[in-house]
């Protein structure tokens, strides 16, 4: 036994030389064939995570709506997605150019405008390490950056469009300053023309649906302009703005009352303002209207005092010669030329409104809005804070030049103004008659608050709210603007306030769609996607088949799901 055992070790041990060279031959191959397994089962489970990223990436485009029409739209989507592979494989980096997001539009073949679905297709490959790099050593198995890529039956969405909506109580809120008349990607169309026709096509299809869905549309530009009853002095329009904002009770004043009168400044005493304010005033109506002194005295217009210019004339019922209206003007005057000579152009700021007044349920529905009358003069003329607001209003534009005032202002004639929620035709077709006049500027948080309590008044079980501009508020409105939305949570207020109203609601949601690629554009979508209406709340939308896309896709019932290639 001792022999046979010494004979095994003896053998081993006179030839090992040949047994490690057949070791060496061996285990690498060996270990080759072991890598092939083990990275092979890796880089199959990171091919499944791959397609669930693409998958789960296309989902979340689908949700948001971005249909690929401008560069940054694909940019922003391609981002969506890279953040989904990212979150499935943190380990592998994306194969440049490989990453893509593509929308695959399918119309209807008896009406080719009329989108029935909408594919979004995500693709990518990713580049992957194995453990074992065995070709870099000539042996088999894989190599470094070994390339990974779907099998091309995942990372595709279907969003159908069914051609009902669903009932629906809706409110554009609708920009009309002066930017609005610069060009659209549409051929001879401006953005409002574009805007008119949209809406005027979308609302058309609704009523001839049969749908009991109703339309409201809220012009704004720094407010909302409204009729009021009676005529001007030389028998046109009277032309109001209302304010929808609830205003501190320092600066919660008689606007109709101060409306015409300049608001002077700090450094002058009220008796002082009162003489320069009759100056204004007669030469307002004499040399502006071309008004005779007894006309204006026959009209109750202007009475006689002692002082130059002779007349005091004013608004019938608004003249300070009356002890209640100089009572009114000696109390005011302090407050209202600290307005005067603090804000731009609109009475509405940080420092004048009163934001949780205002979202205030019992306000925020209500019909409580601040109206007055807005002069219809020259724009240097009483300098006076409220003579830019609502000029939309007017069917003439108040800041044109060499204005013919005593031939325009009797045949002044309502132009922008609230269509209350309606299913008529006729009344929507209003609409796309008014029109914009250069140098005025906008407020949406005035636009977005009427809205609220025109889209109140329906019946209907889902509210909309759709906000159209093409840019950034006036300065001190862009500043009231932004305390509203980030420290006082204006959008939520709405939707939970809307929704409280009636049980009967189902639902309520926001929009903002931008028609201009500049101006900040992705900052202001952004902003609103962050602090009002969510990510899938916020469009770009330059010509007529983007913008009826994306307001069909809002006002219309569809459905989201994976489908194969």
């Amino acid at each position: 036994m001792y022999n046979l055992s010494f004979f095994k070790f003896s053998y081993i041990q006179n030839n090992r030389a040949a047994v490690s060279v057949m070791f060496a031959i061996v285990l690498p191959i060996l270990i080759a064939s072991f890598s092939i397994g083990i990275d092979g089962a890796r880089f199959l489970i990171k091919r499944a995570k791959l397609s669930d990223a693409l998958s789960q990436g296309a989902l979340a485009v689908a949700l948001t709506g971005n249909d690929n029409s401008l560069d940054t739209d694909i940019t922003r989507n391609e981002q969506l997605l890279e953040s989904y592979i990212d979150y499935y494989l943190p380990s592998d980096k994306i194969k440049p150019g490989s990453l893509k997001v593509t929308l695959r539009k399918k119309y209807d073949p008896d009406d080719t405008s009329r989108v029935v679905s909408l594919d979004y297709i995500a693709d990518a490959a990713i580049l992957s390490n194995p453990i074992f790099e065995s070709l870099e050593h000539g042996l088999p198995g894989f190599g470094k950056d070994v390339q990974i890529s779907s099998d091309g039956s995942n990372g595709i969405v279907r969003k159908t469009i069914d051609e009902s909506s669903v009932e629906s109580d809706i409110v554009f809120a609708v920009d009309f300053s002066g930017s609005m008349l610069m060009a659209s990607s549409e051929p001879s169309m401006n953005r409002m023309q574009l805007l008119q026709k949209v809406v005027s096509d979308l609302s058309k299809d609704i009523i001839e649906s049969k749908s009991k869905t109703k339309i409201g549309i809220v012009p704004f530009d720094l407010g909302i302009p409204v009729e009021l009853s009676g005529k001007n002095p030389l028998g046109g329009a009277r032309i109001g703005c209302s304010l929808p904002y609830k205003f501190n009770q320092k600066y919660d004043l008689d606007f109709d009352f101060w409306s015409f009168k300049i608001p002077g400044d700090s450094f002058l005493t009220a008796n002082q303002a009162i003489k320069e304010n009759n100056l204004a005033q007669y030469s307002y109506y004499t040399d502006v209207l071309g008004m005779w002194d007894k006309q204006l005295i026959d009209s109750g217009i202007c009475v006689n005092i002692t002082d130059l210019p002779g007349l005091s004339c004013e608004r019938i019922g608004y003249n300070i010669t009356t002890p209640a209206n100089l009572s009114k003007f000696n109390n005011e005057y302090g407050v209202m030329s600290k307005i005067g000579n603090m804000t731009y152009q609109s009475i509405a700021t940080n420092m004048t409104v009163n934001h949780s007044a205002t979202l205030d349920k019992k306000v925020l529905f209500s019909n409580d809005y601040k109206v007055f009358e807005v002069p219809f003069v020259p724009e240097y003329f009483f300098s006076s804070v409220f003579g830019g607001m609502c000029s939309s209003g007017f069917n003439y534009n108040i800041y044109s030049n060499n204005l013919n005032y005593p031939r325009i202002v009797p045949s002044i004639k309502q132009n922008a103004y609230v269509i209350n929620l309606t299913s008529s035709q006729s009344e929507l077709q209003k609409f796309s008659k008014m029109k914009v006049h250069l140098g005025t500027n906008n407020d949406t948080t005035a636009g977005l608050l009427t809205a609220a309590k025109v889209v109140s008044r329906g019946v209907n079980p889902q509210k909309i709210i759709i906000i159209i501009t093409d840019g950034e508020d006036t300065r001190d409105v862009a500043e009231l603007s932004t305390k509203f939305h980030t420290q006082f949570h204006m959008c939520q207020k709405i939707v939970d306030g809307l929704k409280e109203l009636s049980s009967d609601t189902k639902g309520v949601k926001i929009f903002y769609i931008s028609l201009s690629a500049t101006d900040n554009n992705e900052k202001r979508l952004s902003f609103w996607r962050d602090n009002c209406v969510g990510t899938d709340g916020a469009f770009t939308a330059l010509d007529y088949s983007t913008l009826k896309d994306v307001l069909g896709g809002i006002l219309q019932k569809g459905n989201i799901h994976f489908i194969n290639k």
